[in-house]
Formats: structure tokens, C-alpha cells, sequence
């Protein structure tokens, strides 16, 4: 009878720790490659950030009868809200800001207002990054903020429900 001397052999905790090794090698390489769709996925973020904010503060300027005003500084690259007690997620360095038809300016601008009638105010803004682009349209008729997502595949467009009610 041939029989493998143990010499020659791997017990099973050998193995084991093998495989274990192996797995924690391969999540580490997986975890620093970089993630499909980055770009695209950092804008549908900001996509869904700027939904929700847009519908809050159009809210709250109806019920406190008072303007609420988004402003875009440019000197620091970020955008700063109206209320004291939020902040704006930061903008990445390489994402390019464009408000209206012109780069956007080094000092502070106001971007959007939000006016207690229910009507939304300001330009066009396009947030581009790695030739995906993320535009806000204001729609001072419909008082939404339309949201066009582009990426290099595809064009979605981005319908906001009514505040209230059904269109009819």
C-alpha cells in the first residue's frame, strides 16, 4: 500500500492559514483598486443630495415665508446654505463648477434662491467631473430644480415630483 509519509504532506490548519492569507491578500488589492464608475457615481450622490436639499428649502421658504439663498464660494471651492446648522458635503478638487455660461468666479455668488411663493431662481450650474456632468437647471415656472445627470454613455433626465399634489 503506497501511503504519503507525513513529511512530504499539509495538515489541514497548514492549508487553512494558507487560504486565509490568500483571501486577505485579494480584498486588500481589490479595496485599492479604483471603484468602476467613480465619477459617475460621486455626481449621482450629488445628484440625490441636491434633490433633497432643493425640495427642503423650497419647502421651508413656503412655510417660513422668508427667501432662502444657496451661495457657491469660490475662493474655497464649496457651497455654503443658508441655515447655520448645516454644511454642504465638500466638493472634490478636480470637479469643475460652472455657473451659468462662465467658469465659476473666485469669490462668493448666490446660485439659488428659494422665494416663499414657491418659485426657484438662479442659473443653470454644471458640475463636471472626469466628463461626466451633473446640470441644475432652475424652473422658476414649475419652481423645481431640474437635474440632468450626463456621462460619457448615457443622458438621463431627471423629472422632479410636484410638491404637492399630482399634475393633473
Amino acid at each position: 500500500m503506497n501511503t504519503v509519509s507525513p513529511a512530504h504532506s499539509f495538515t489541514m490548519i497548514e492549508m487553512v492559514v494558507v487560504i486565509v492569507i490568500i483571501a486577505i491578500v485579494a480584498s486588500v488589492v481589490l479595496m485599492r483598486l479604483p471603484s468602476q464608475g467613480g465619477a459617475e457615481s460621486e455626481l449621482k450622490q450629488w445628484r440625490e443630495y441636491f434633490r433633497e436639499l432643493a425640495a427642503d428649502y423650497r419647502r421651508s421658504a413656503m412655510m417660513t415665508r422668508q427667501q432662502l439663498d444657496i451661495r457657491y464660494d469660490g475662493s474655497r471651492h464649496r457651497w455654503i446654505l443658508p441655515r447655520e446648522d448645516e454644511e454642504a458635503p465638500e466638493i472634490p478638487k478636480n470637479m469643475t463648477i460652472q455657473i451659468g455660461t462662465e467658469e465659476a468666479p473666485e469669490e462668493e455668488v448666490m446660485v439659488f434662491s428659494f422665494f416663499p411663493d414657491g418659485h426657484i431662481n438662479g442659473p443653470t450650474v454644471v458640475m463636471e467631473l472626469e466628463k461626466n456632468r451633473l446640470e441644475l437647471r432652475p424652473s422658476p415656472l414649475t419652481g423645481a430644480l431640474l437635474i440632468y445627470l450626463n456621462t460619457p454613455e448615457k443622458a438621463e433626465e431627471e423629472v422632479p415630483e410636484p410638491l404637492f399634489g399630482k399634475d393633473k
